[in-house]
């Protein structure tokens, strides 16, 4: 158990004795080398805050991106040091909270939820769900509350759904949802911010997507636009949560079929006024409600001859009105009751819409009309605030009340020939209009978006250049003063990285390719455990060359490398650079594909200099030397091409490449070769299945080879070849049909058998499977997400664990989300090892790296980001190895491709992280080494008797218990070391 005392952590003594004395060695990861340190120059790189933002309890939050996350939710205290990734919602470079390519979109991403909470839609593996954040920071997804929901929100087209709304504690909104497989079309729901109090509220009769619109509070109801009965069209509904409390409040446009479309809704003086279309010519028309359909009139706007038509569909309420801007001359109107009138002398017709733009300050009009923005008193007398004729008023107007220590402040946006598009405030005088700051210096504009408000002051997106390294667009900050607006963080820091790829071992040496200071992308190798050396200047000065992850067979190093436009395949004996070009294939192009060594010969796919087609990509052999090197024809068929995935079975090299007869091509076959010319056969033609690029991975189990691959029907399914005769098979051929396993993930291999995830009869119910390559023997190990939506487990990896051998994988039960679970393909042996971040949000393990006794892989415990973990298999031996990047943000650098992956070499585990101050450079975790202060006795195993020791000490006042090193022994040095040694480190 866990216990806080004066804000730290306290494990309990049962946890001390029953946990820790499982012996957790001390571990922790560390910078190898920071190689890529020059300035990076101009680049712009930004995080591109969203408009939005919403303040709950101490912070405000609002959605944008950094070097690592994709679209994300962030907060700010308003300092630099408060500015934080609040949370990873979908870990890794994923977007979780993008409103316009996730979740039901809407223009804000943010909107505000009950009891001073905030809510907000963000996307997850590909479902949608409801998330709230609580004024103590905490962030939790609402509904769909677990896996087994059936009814889940779907990705809309951008504004589709108009912005939810709070009717006293209640959140309404439209989404378009499914149940199972069927689509729902749009429909209201709401939410007090709980799962059982999320409910789909009204579902009208017609599945359409654009069915509500424009929703408003008004007495304790929401009201909005809806096409709740077959025939009305969007006519203008409310509700009071309910059902049958769902009516509509009067039809306008009572033709069969026509809609008067309520929109622009502003509450005045105890009524709702809108505007509507209720009749066949066409003229938008002021309207009102008290919420019955007696009190719902159509009003008179014409006025001096104009039909006034609101432009922007603004609408906005004062004391003593409701105001508009028509866009049929671009004039402020009024309505004070009884009249419609202007209210401006600046009207001009034609007037570009963004620049008219209506807010309410202070219970004061303010607007842009059509470029000079304005304010009116109540009185009705009305002053110019830019009185210059050339500062052009852009819009974006961010309005921020007096407080209890600050006056009203009106933000904006202007354009000043000589500064470009600034920031600019307003204290509603002429003389208190001022220019903030020229962010972007000289005639460029930093183009300021109004985002926010924190407190007094105002948060902004504004784009700059004038820093070293190039901030691009990031938040700024501002109390309204010049000195006050500053950058508030560089979110996406371009801080200069060495991007270290492609990591392999060769003769017990470590080399990887780096962007380096001076000579562009170079090979590197690691000469010891802190410093890297440079193999050799592949291009003079700063150029850079593509390549391919190398691979090692005997004593020589292949890569296939891109210089100056030239592909070709290299050879370096002991990876000491990339080597010499092999004669017989240099100039040549290459199809896509990865190099396979045996050990000794290299395979690959190489297009022949002169050819003009990719169909004659074709797999080659080399043994270093030039004669050695040459493509593999066959006899049988022509030439194979296309190759995608190398295994070696019964001594030979098998393949999957595409099978031609004559010029006709006829899918894939499995190949097999021994690498000397006229020794390449086909095993099977069309029938053995078309690879899945994304997923396909070739092993031999059993004696016999499985590979995963597309079938008739473009399903992915396991395949196996028993090593005799013609004939590759389904492991599964008795399913229902051809292509019925909808799901196949990458197998690994336990105690012969093959383990994989798969969907046999296409009912999503994915799950764990084990098979010897029979039917008979194939089975599956255990539902682990009980019903017909299945736990999907994926990156199955064997690795070592207290009980032997197990095959690790991610998988998701319903209730903890996706997690890290272990098998021994037995379904009394497959069990969930350790519900990382509790809840349903997930953990997301992966990338998982056998490595010594334990197996190490990426989470994200929704307290620090995706970082490095280690399992022994058990829950008490499963914890966090470092958090590289401090707090919430992500070091882990995750891109698709094996050029990226982690590499074993010298018992140590090595790759690329992202650190504050360092960028992405090459990391380490040693499980042997390293300084752990919970190694209290110095024996490099943290188990009871450094506890033991430690109290010991500590009872006797003894210097060395000093634990927090602040010259005091005292009780807070006990609990920081109970935490380290809870931590095993």
């Amino acid at each position: 158990m866990r216990a806080l005392f004066g804000g730290k952590s306290i494990v309990g003594f049962g946890t001390l004795i029953g946990g820790v004395l499982s012996i957790a060695q001390a571990q922790t990861a560390s910078l190898v080398a920071d190689i890529r340190t020059a300035p990076a120059g101009t680049s712009l790189i930004s995080s591109n805050p969203r408009p939005g933002a919403l303040q709950c309890g101490s912070h405000m939050y609002f959605v944008a991106t950094d070097v690592v996350h994709g679209w994300e939710l962030w907060r700010t205290d308003g300092t630099p040091a408060g500015t934080e990734l609040a949370m990873d919602v979908w870990p890794g470079p994923s977007s979780g909270c993008d409103p316009y390519n996730g979740g039901p979109q809407m223009p804000n991403p943010l909107f505000a939820g009950p009891d001073g909470s905030v809510m907000f839609f963000a996307v997850i593996e590909g479902v949608n769900a409801l998330w709230r954040i609580f004024p103590d920071g905490a962030i939790r997804q609402i509904y769909p509350a677990s896996a087994s929901d059936t009814t889940t929100f779907i990705l809309n087209n951008q504004g589709v759904n108009p912005i939810p709304v709070l009717v006293g504690n209640t959140v309404y909104f439209a989404a378009i949802t499914t149940a199972g497989t069927t689509s729902l079309g749009q429909a209201l729901w709401a939410s007090d911010g709980t799962a059982a109090g999320t409910r789909m509220v009204f579902d009208p009769p017609t599945a359409n997507v654009n069915v509500i619109n424009y929703l408003a509070a008004f007495q304790n109801r929401v009201f909005m636009s809806c096409n709740g009965v077959s025939g009305s069209g969007m006519e203008l509904w409310s509700s009071d949560g309910t059902t049958v409390g769902t009516t509509l409040v009067k039809d306008l446009f009572t033709t069969p079929g026509q809609s008067s479309n309520p929109h622009s809704f502003a509450e005045w003086n105890g009524r709702l006024y809108f505007f509507a279309t209720p009749a066949s010519n066409g003229l938008t028309r002021l309207c009102r409600t008290d919420g019955t359909e007696a009190g719902t009139e159509v009003l008179s706007t014409t006025v001096a001859g104009n039909q006034a038509v609101p432009a922007n569909e603004q609408t906005v309420a004062t004391s003593d009105g409701v105001y508009f801007i028509s866009n049929q001359n671009g004039a402020v109107y009024r309505w004070d009751g009884a009249t419609l009138s202007f209210i401006s002398t600046t009207a001009v017709a034609n007037v570009n819409a963004t620049t008219r733009v209506l807010t309410v300050l202070d219970d004061r009009l303010h607007f842009c009309s059509p470029s000079r923005l304005y304010r009116r008193e109540l009185n009705g007398a009305i002053t110019l605030l830019t009185t210059s004729t050339s500062v052009q008023v852009a819009g974006d107007l961010l309005p921020i009340p007096a407080g209890p220590l600050w006056p009203a402040r009106l933000y904006f946006t202007a354009f000043v020939s000589g500064t470009g598009s600034e920031p600019w405030v307003s204290d509603g005088t002429p003389g208190g209009t001022i220019a903030l700051k020229d962010v972007y210096p000289g005639t460029t504009s930093s183009f300021p978006r109004w985002i926010g408000s924190t407190g007094n002051k105002a948060v902004l997106a504004a784009t700059d250049s004038s820093f070293p390294n190039g901030v691009g667009t990031e938040p700024w900050i501002t109390d309204g003063t010049p000195n006050g607006t500053m950058l508030l963080k560089d979110i996406y820091s371009n801080i200069p990285s060495g991007y270290p790829t492609d990591f392999f071992d060769a003769n017990g040496s470590l080399f990887f390719d780096a962007l380096t200071n001076t000579q562009g992308t170079e090979r590197h190798r690691l000469t010891s455990p802190t410093t890297v050396a440079l193999c050799e200047e592949t291009i003079a000065g700063s150029g850079n060359w593509s390549r391919d992850e190398p691979t090692v067979a005997g004593e020589n190093v292949f890569s296939r490398v891109n210089v100056g436009g030239v592909t070709s395949i290299r050879v370096a004996p002991n990876g000491e650079g990339i080597g010499a070009e092999l004669a017989s294939v240099t100039g040549s192009t290459t199809y896509n594909g990865r190099l396979f060594s045996d050990g000794s010969l290299c395979f690959f796919q190489f297009r022949a200099a002169g050819a003009t087609t990719d169909d004659y990509s074709v797999p080659w052999r080399s043994d270093g030397s030039s004669q050695g090197t040459f493509p593999l024809a066959t006899t049988q068929l022509g030439q194979p091409s296309n190759v995608y995935g190398w295994a070696q079975f019964q001594g030979e090299t098998y393949f999957l490449a595409r099978y031609f007869t004559g010029s006709t091509d006829t899918s894939y076959a499995l190949y097999a070769t021994n690498g000397e010319i006229g020794s390449t056969r086909i095993i099977a033609g069309a029938g053995g299945g078309t690879p899945n690029t994304a997923t396909l991975r070739m092993l031999a189990a059993n004696g016999k080879l499985f590979y995963n691959a597309f079938a008739v029907g473009a399903q992915t399914q396991l395949w196996v070849y028993d090593g005799t005769g013609t004939t590759i098979g389904r492991v599964r051929p008795s399913a229902t049909s051809v292509g019925s396993q909808l799901y196949c993930s990458s197998p690994a291999v336990l105690n012969d058998r093959v383990i994989w995830g798969a969907d046999i009869d296409q009912t999503q119910d994915g799950e764990l499977w084990i098979t010897d390559g029979t039917e008979a023997g194939t089975t599956r190990i255990k539902d682990i997400l009980t019903g017909l939506k299945g736990s999907f487990p994926a990156g199955m990896t064997a690795g070592p664990s207290v009980s032997g051998t197990r095959v690790y994988f991610a998988a998701n039960d319903g209730s903890t989300g996706r997690e890290l679970w272990v098998t021994d393909g037995t379904s009394s042996g497959t069990m969930l090892v350790k519900d990382i971040q509790p809840g349903i949000a997930g953990s997301f393990p992966q990338n998982f790296v056998a490595m010594g006794d334990r197996m190490y892989f990426l989470a994200s415990d929704g307290v620090h980001g995706l970082e490095w973990w280690v399992t022994d298999g058990t829950e008490d031996g499963t914890h966090l190895v470092t958090d590289i990047y401090p707090g919430a943000a992500t070091s882990a650098y995750l891109l698709t491709g094996s050029s990226y992956l982690p590499k074993v070499s010298g018992g140590k585990l090595y790759f690329a992280a992202d650190a504050p101050g360092t960028g992405r450079e090459l990391w380490m975790i040693d499980p042997a080494g390293g300084s752990c202060t919970a190694d209290f006795n110095g024996d490099a195993v943290v188990d009871f008797f450094d506890y033991l020791d430690f109290v010991a000490a500590f009872a006797a006042n003894d210097p060395v218990s000093d634990f927090n090193a602040d010259t005091v022994v005292d009780f807070f040095d006990y609990l920081d070391f109970v935490v380290a040694f809870a931590a095993g480190c």
